[in-house]
Parts: structure tokens; C-alpha cells; sequence
């Protein structure tokens, strides 16, 4: 795990699994029942965890979604990834006017962090890890943000 953060273009799979829930995904800030803070208890894991899920962001014509994938461990094959991706659902919505800003800067050294600022005044951030491109996270700001 500690190589993977100090040389992140020297990766596997399974130390990029532990580095992301470590170091990366998804932080936020918000009044409780703002849009923000309803993201938390949607993600909520029931005890024990025994497992692990990506997150997956969709932007349609009227929503943000916030996806999970099914259910993985740090040390899954391929096949077990794709019947988690296939086991993918919707866990948490937003209407799209609801979102006020969206942009993709600097978080600590990873120049990946999709900042989503909400009317309410709350916000959400997704971080990936520096080896993962940036591009996704940039197309999910220009959707929201027209830009």
C-alpha cells in the first residue's frame, strides 16, 4: 500500500483498492438533510463489512447519480469485477437544478478532485487516485456545469 502512494505509476490491482479506501473517495460537507449529507447515510455500510464498493457517478438530463457497484475485495479477479459492475445500483439522486457548481482541481498533491457544490449550500468531493486519468471526472463537471 505505502509503494502505491509514494510511486502511483507502479500499481496492482489490489494495492490500488487499498490506497482508494484509504486515501481517495468521496468527502463532503453539509447541514443535516441538505443533499450533501443525505449522500452519507445512503453509503452507509451495514456491520459487518466484509466487503467492498466502487463508486460510480452518472449525470442524465434531469439527475446526478451516485452509484455502487456490487459487492468486491481487495484481492478479486476480473470476474469477480465484472459481476460487481454488473451488480451496479443507484443509491443516491440529486435533481439537476439542485446542483449549483461543479469543477475538477487540486486536492493535497492529486490534481483529480471533482468538487460538487450544491444550492443548498453543501458540497461533495470525489477524489481518484493520481495513476487514474482525470478525464471522467472533468466530462461529469462539464455535464453539470454546462462548461
Amino acid at each position: 500500500m505505502l509503494l502505491n502512494l509514494l510511486v502511483p505509476l507502479l500499481s496492482f490491482s489490489a494495492g490500488d483498492r487499498i490506497v482508494d479506501r484509504v486515501a481517495f473517495g468521496v468527502a463532503g460537507r453539509g447541514t443535516p438533510g441538505s443533499a450533501a449529507s443525505t449522500l452519507r447515510y445512503a453509503r452507509r455500510p451495514v456491520p459487518p463489512v466484509t466487503s467492498i464498493e466502487d463508486t460510480v457517478l452518472a449525470v442524465t438530463d434531469r439527475r446526478l447519480l451516485v452509484c455502487a457497484s456490487g459487492p468486491m475485495t481487495i484481492w478479486s479477479s476480473r470476474a469477480d469485477d465484472e459481476r460487481a459492475a454488473a451488480a451496479t445500483r443507484i443509491v443516491w439522486s440529486v435533481p439537476r437544478p439542485a446542483v449549483a457548481d461543479a469543477r475538477v482541481g487540486w486536492h493535497r498533491l492529486n490534481p483529480k478532485r471533482l468538487r460538487i457544490e450544491f444550492t443548498d449550500g453543501s458540497w461533495l468531493a470525489f477524489t481518484v487516485p493520481i495513476a487514474e486519468p482525470g478525464k471522467p471526472l472533468r466530462e461529469i463537471a462539464a455535464a453539470l456545469t454546462g462548461r
